[in-house]
């Protein structure tokens, strides 16, 4: 860490009690951390690296040496903290239709799926999708990236995409899915007639960046007005970025 740091510059200018303070403030309860937590911690935090404690003192220490929980209160403590997380996923489900579950079979093999395109009679079998490769040299500004598995980013994109419409298609064999969304009418406010927006069709992939442990999201329009895919870009982002399976990286 460095002073510049808005959190450890406190702990830099001997000022351990404002880094904490911050620190209970994002827990909201006071008692979230033991006082020997906080002297344990501190004391390895030293800005002089003369003053940090050594391992010898870290072994000695009130709360190295302090009561360890049972693997039942372990259980019981991470049971606590799914019961809350699933209970707030329920909460973000109901204010947030694009966070609602979707039909995890569409995701499985020997699937029919039915969209952009297809018929009564056309319809396509899904077998094994195979990871592509993320190619650098290819300019396009909708994309960003995540250290998610490959897994969890498919999952995460067709919850979206099946949140936002009913018009869309799976690649057999790629992470990729096709969409059309029409946005609702609006009222234009001169002529006070309502208007319907041209569709957006876009396409995304999932790709694997050569060499690392992360993944392009890529998006590219395929027909419809560019600053209203831009729109919908920004929005497929959000969606990611407040996943907790999809951790975007740079």
């Amino acid at each position: 860490a460095e002073q510049s740091d808005p959190y450890y510059k406190n702990i830099a200018s001997n000022r351990p009690d404002k880094f904490w303070k911050e620190h209970i403030k994002s827990k909201g309860d006071e008692t979230y951390f033991s006082e020997e937590f906080k002297d344990l911690v501190t004391g390895l935090f030293a800005y002089n690296p003369f003053h940090r404690l050594t391992i010898a003192e870290v072994r000695s220490h009130p709360w190295f040496n302090g009561t360890v929980p049972t693997s039942e209160d372990i259980a019981d403590e991470f049971n606590r903290r799914k019961e809350n997380l699933d209970e707030e996923l329920r909460r973000q489900r109901d204010e947030d239709p694009t966070q609602a579950e979707f039909d995890t079979s569409l995701l499985e093999g020997n699937s029919v799926h039915r969209g952009i395109g297809d018929s009564d009679e056309e319809s396509k079998e899904v077998g094994e999708r195979e990871e592509q490769e993320y190619d650098e040299d290819f300019e396009n500004y909708h994309k960003f990236f995540s250290t998610s598995s490959v897994e969890d980013l498919w999952t995460n994109l067709c919850a979206y995409v099946t949140g936002i419409t009913g018009e869309y298609k799976f690649s057999a064999d790629e992470y990729s899915i096709s969409a059309k969304v029409v946005k609702e009418e609006e009222e234009k406010e001169e002529k006070k007639e309502s208007v319907k927006e041209e569709p957006i069709e876009f396409l995304v992939n999932i790709l694997k960046v050569p060499e690392q442990e992360k993944h392009c999201i890529d998006a590219t329009v395929i027909k419809g007005n560019k600053f209203n895919f831009t729109d919908q870009f920004r929005d497929l982002k959000k969606f990611f970025g407040g996943h907790a399976n999809a951790t975007l990286a740079d």
